[in-house]
């Protein structure tokens, strides 16, 4: 009994491509697919009825076995029947127009005994071995100078797993395959606990029988997988430049906000490790399997994850980029309902804290506010301020350590 291991590799799907060459029976016609001669006919099994038949004109015609050149099969009749793992010639006229070699699929079945998980490797985040017990008898055949050549048989492995996009989304692999006796790893683990199945062969499948199948029990999944992404708190206010106006946002003005998710394939990911590092100190260190947190202080930031399980660890990391502090006080708005600078609010950015006051000519406070996005709408105890100059106070600190003392008049005009 052979015992095979499997590795990934590419099928070529054979072709149906038939020049003047026609068959008896159930058979699959490769035409000019395998190297030294013109044409590999498989039957699903030879008998009386199974014959070869020369479909073009001719004045003479003659079949030939490879190892009897001298001695026609038939006399001028354009097919004849077939013999298991034998190659042929075709003479037209004269003239050599195919070699062509013929298998009878049902000598070469393959037993299917058992699909099985090899015992945990040193490496086994990296690679799975998958083993094989069946008996799979070798194909071949050859040309007319006698080179004999091997038949890769394919087969189908088919498994489940997990794929990244803007989201995790349920995949079914398939991987076409070619049985070897070395000892060979699958690649790309799967991210979930799955089954692994094995069907075909590829001659089984064209011929439409019943693929030879087995199915492994069930694998749990050690490879683990994380893909950051961000959700940072929105602000909508316009006289704030470079404000985090969408979730998405990793750059900007402070004080920024945002919930970091890890977005890894649960239940396999088990334990999580979050860093954020600034001008490559360490701030913070959680183990929560998501994270907050506000960022106050300009500069640049690493945020970095590394979730693992007992057996496989994965790291993935996005950098951040909080912008200097900036503070402008107009000196003048327009407090006439035309919703243009009908406020009297500040241009900022990065500011972490701030406190302002408006008074009129005699000293008395008028308006006070302490949060940026927001301005005087030039009213008093409800009702409209006269027009003309007030002083205004501004002390403001950045999140690059900038302090700001404002002082000065602005202009209401209607």
């Amino acid at each position: 009994m052979k015992r095979f291991t499997l590795i990934f590799t590419v099928l070529l799907i054979f072709a149906k491509t038939v020049a003047q060459i026609s068959v008896d029976g159930d058979a699959l016609v490769f035409n000019k697919k395998y190297s030294g001669i013109d044409y590999l006919i498989v039957f699903n099994k030879i008998d009386n009825n199974s014959a070869i038949k020369f479909n073009g004109t001719y004045s003479t015609l003659n079949w030939y076995k490879y190892d009897d050149l001298s001695n026609p099969l038939t006399n001028q009749s354009d097919n004849f029947n077939v013999e298991d793992a034998t190659g042929y010639i075709l003479e037209v006229d004269g003239e050599r127009k195919a070699s062509i070699w013929v298998l009878d699929y049902s000598n070469y079945l393959p037993v299917m005994n058992a699909l099985s998980i090899a015992p945990a490797q040193d490496n086994e985040c990296e690679g799975l071995q998958l083993v094989l017990d069946a008996n799979v008898p070798n194909l071949s055949y050859k040309t007319p100078a006698g080179i004999l050549y091997k038949i890769d048989r394919e087969f189908i492995l088919k498994y489940k797993t997990k794929e990244w996009t803007t989201e995790w989304i349920d995949n079914e692999v398939e991987k076409k395959i070619t049985l070897s006796s070395n000892d060979l790893f699958v690649a790309e683990l799967p991210l979930c606990d799955t089954r692994f199945s094995i069907e075909g062969d590829q001659f089984a499948l064209g011929l439409s029988l019943s693929p030879f199948r087995l199915e492994s029990d069930l694998y749990f999944a050690k490879r683990v997988e994380a893909h950051i992404t961000s959700a940072a708190t929105t602000r909508d206010q316009l006289n704030e430049d470079q404000r985090p106006s969408a979730a998405t946002t990793l750059e900007g003005s402070a004080p920024m906000d945002i919930l970091f998710l890890s977005n890894a394939n649960m239940p396999v990911a088990e334990f999580y490790q979050w860093e954020i590092y600034k001008d490559n100190q360490l701030l913070f260190v959680r183990n929560d399997r998501d994270q907050r947190y506000t960022f106050n202080e300009s500069g640049e930031y690493l945020v970095k994850l590394v979730t693992s399980n007992a057996s496989c660890v994965y790291a993935d990391s996005v950098r951040l980029k909080m912008s200097d502090s900036d503070l402008q006080v107009p000196s003048v708005f327009t407090p006439n309902g035309d919703q243009l600078n009908d406020e009297f609010r500040v241009a900022y950015r990065s500011l972490i804290s701030f406190n302002g006051w408006i008074y009129n000519r005699w000293g008395r406070r008028v308006f006070r506010w302490n949060d940026p996005q927001k301005g005087w709408d030039g009213r008093i105890n409800g009702r409209e301020a006269a027009m003309g100059g007030y002083i205004y106070l501004i002390e403001a600190v950045g999140s690059d350590g900038k302090k700001y003392k404002m002082k000065g008049v602005v202009n209401l005009l209607r």
